[in-house]
């Protein structure tokens, strides 16, 4: 699935970076995201897909990403 959004720092949990789609929902990466696009207010191009584990953060939809570059 492809989606356009905002990376965003979420300070819960230990703290993790998350994406704000433009769609209105909330994404957080299970295995993080690179560096090239770790900075609050970034906008993105990515594509995902559903990840099915269990989370301690209790904050958007666990998804892996499978590509993602600025926008």
């Amino acid at each position: 699935m492809k989606i356009e959004g905002t990376v965003t720092y979420q300070d819960l949990e230990g703290g993790f970076w998350g994406i704000q789609g433009a769609d209105g929902i909330k994404y957080r990466p299970v295995d993080g995201l690179p560096g090239s696009v770790r900075s609050e207010g970034c906008r993105i191009v990515a594509e995902i897909e559903p990840a099915n584990v269990m989370s301690f953060a209790m904050w958007g939809r666990n998804v892996r990403i499978i590509k993602i570059k600025k926008a």
